[in-house]
């Protein structure tokens, strides 16, 4: 009989063993095949939500807090390659909830006024609901920076708009400034009707460009007038000063930002470039005090120099108006008393103790009418109990003197201190001065570049495919979740197969008495399971394909908190494919020909009964295993995969 012969002749014979071998390896293949595949296809998911995400940008110029010029995108630098987003967070209101969006207004998907797209999760989330009209809340903040301490976080209702179609992926539809895989809810709206609402007319804060731009590239078209600086310069001789004479002004040209604070490092730059500066910061404090009298919520401006005179950091002028009030001469001690936010919106009140050194009349601070800025608000108001902002203000602490003050005086500020006394309680994230004044007609700014105003330049393609790429090893992970299932297939092949081999312990002993050495009937044995394990392994491979696509719907259904992304699909890679082929085959057969070496090694010490302690010692020996297996599933679950580390158990 020829040998290929009695292979299928024994394999026929022994069928019932060879089927629970066959389902071992079946399970261990199908593990390997689909945890390799889940990871292939994980990264390939994550990958195409980048390409989804960026579209074809290449390069994201954004302002962080702030704004740029649409004026910008003229410029060479861009050359019609770029598309000026206004960009914002809002809700829309669907029955009793408020669903999270980002609002992108932009000029080049055909959006009437009045109208919006929206994106397919948004359509998805939004349901059949609504699709006559949607109500958009955005921030009312205007230019001012969202979470500074004066400006409130209110949000408007309307804007309404009516949802006319939408944007797939491959349109831009999932477009999104974050470098994240969860699909957003993205609403696109005309930019010049979005910009009308949020008072940011004429104003972008995102820029994506299909070119690759430089830091310096930009600097070059990039003047200060697009961060929306500005200065202006004011002359003594043709100001318009009823009381001039209890007033010695100076000229000045002062500089301001249509977001009122100035960011740090641009007041470092203007005061080192610039004649004798002169440091602004305009502030609401909650009380002027003294001997028991308190003035409640009043603004207050400290400065470096005022009427060309130096405060010390302990002094404070006061108007008369406030003097009059407190009862206050030169010489007393009034307590300032008001909150400090460095983390922007956990209130602390502070307050500090100040020497009057001089009282001047109230028209002298209201003839230089930017001394105090304008906080939306807080300003344009036409009466106190109209403040709309963050702070608690009490309202039960303003009088009708207060409110007679504001209707003739506004924010005039009722006291003037030195900026050094107060600069680092004021100064917050967004800023350490409203203005500054310098004394060159025309301001040296020419050392200002764009990222001093928090515009930040990104190349994210590359980091979000190597995020992608790099970030959980999903085929690690389900290796190591699926190595206690491959030590189970393993403990079900060796049953079955010792036990296969007790009952032809009489025909391995015929052989061995023919002359056959023990390492030929181990290598027929071995090629007899071959067949097995080939073609077990083949169906191993499509449950394996099964397998992966189960995990990937648990991935963005089940398990979308692991991933915070859905949709994710199947990508079978041929070289993986092959690889976990390879690799279940060669365990396979590595496990089935230590088995039987170790079987008919035990044989020739022929009993019964030694023959059945084996198999008990490999049931013992295999559950051990796998409750340590479990256990370091729990604390190496994202580690080496725990595969390998099994494997070289296994094979020792």
């Amino acid at each position: 009989m020829k040998f290929n012969k009695l292979i299928h002749k024994n394999i026929t014979h022994f069928a019932r063993f060879y089927k629970l071998i066959a389902v071992a390896v079946i399970i261990t293949v199908a593990v390997i095949v689909g945890s390799l595949m889940v990871g292939d296809s994980v990264r390939n998911t994550l990958v195409q939500r980048v390409f989804e995400r960026l579209g074809n940008t290449e390069t994201i110029i954004f302002s962080r807090q702030s704004f740029m010029e649409q004026s910008l995108l003229q410029t060479s630098l861009f050359d019609q390659s770029a598309r000026g987003i206004l960009l914002t967070n809002g809700f829309i209101a669907q029955g009793n909830r408020l669903i999270p969006v980002f609002v992108w207004g932009v000029d080049d998907m055909d959006i009437p006024r009045g109208d919006a797209k929206i994106n397919r999760p948004l359509a998805r989330e939004l349901g059949a609901q609504n699709t006559e009209s949607l109500a958009l809340r955005l921030p009312a903040t205007g230019l001012v920076p969202s979470g500074s301490l004066f400006v409130t976080e209110n949000y408007t209702t309307s804007m309404r708009v009516r949802p006319i179609g939408v944007v797939s992926a491959d349109a831009g539809g999932n477009i999104s400034m974050r470098n994240e895989q969860q699909l957003p809810f993205n609403i696109f709206v005309n930019r010049e009707e979005l910009a009308e609402v949020l008072e940011t007319e004429g104003k972008i804060n995102v820029i994506l460009s299909e070119k690759t731009i430089t830091s310096d590239e930009l600097n070059e078209v990039w003047d200060y007038s697009m961060s929306g600086l500005s200065f202006i310069h004011r002359d003594k001789r043709k100001a318009n000063l009823i009381h001039e004479r209890f007033y010695e002004q100076e000229d000045f040209t002062e500089i301001t930002a249509d977001r009122i604070f100035l960011q740090q490092e641009v007041t470092d730059i203007i005061i080192r470039d610039n004649e004798n500066p002169n440091r602004l910061f305009s502030y609401l404090v909650n009380s002027i005090e003294l001997n028991g009298i308190s003035i409640p919520y009043s603004f207050v401006t400290a400065i470096d120099r005022f009427a060309k005179e130096t405060l010390a950091k302990d002094e404070i002028i006061l108007s008369d108006y406030t003097a009059n009030r407190l009862g206050a001469r030169v010489g007393d001690k009034i307590r300032l008393t008001y909150f400090v936010s460095h983390d922007l919106k956990t209130l602390e009140e502070k307050s500090i103790e100040l020497t009057v050194k001089k009282i001047v009349p109230i028209w002298q601070l209201t003839n230089d009418t930017t001394l105090s800025t304008d906080f939306p608000g807080l300003s344009g108001v036409d009466s106190c109990i109209e403040w709309d902002s963050d702070l608690p203000i009490n309202m039960d602490l303003i009088t009708n003197e207060d409110e007679r003050y504001w209707e003739i005086f506004k924010n005039t500020p009722k006291a003037i201190i030195a900026y050094d006394a107060i600069a680092a309680d004021w100064s917050n994230a967004y800023g350490n001065a409203t203005a500054i004044r310098v004394s060159n007609e025309i301001p040296d700014l020419s050392n200002l570049r764009a990222e001093m105003f928090g515009i930040q330049i990104i190349h994210p393609r590359e980091a979000g495919i190597y995020a992608a790429l790099n970030g959980v090893d999903f085929s690690g992970l389900f290796l190591a979740l699926g190595f206690f299932i491959i030590i189970s297939a393993m403990l079900l092949m060796l049953i079955p197969l010792s036990e296969m081999l007790y009952q032809r312990r009489h025909e391995t002993a015929l052989l061995q008495s023919l002359g056959y050495p023990r390492k030929r009937i181990i290598n027929i044995l071995w090629q007899e399971s071959a067949p097995v394990v080939f073609l077990s392994s083949i169906i191993g491979v499509v449950a394996g394909l099964i397998y992966t696509t189960l995990v990937m719907w648990l991935l963005g259904t089940v398990w979308k908190g692991a991933t915070h992304t859905d949709g994710f699909s199947v990508y079978p890679n041929i070289s993986t494919v092959i690889g976990g082929f390879a690799v279940g085959i060669i365990l396979s057969m590595i496990v089935l020909r230590l088995a039987i070496s170790r079987n008919l090694k035990n044989k020739e010490r022929k009993t019964k009964k030694i023959g059945r302690k084996t198999k008990k010692v490999w049931v013992i020996l295999f559950t051990i295993l796998s409750v340590v297996v479990i256990f370091l599933n729990f604390l190496l679950i994202r580690s080496v995969p725990l595969f390998v580390v099994g494997a070289v158990i296994l094979i020792a």
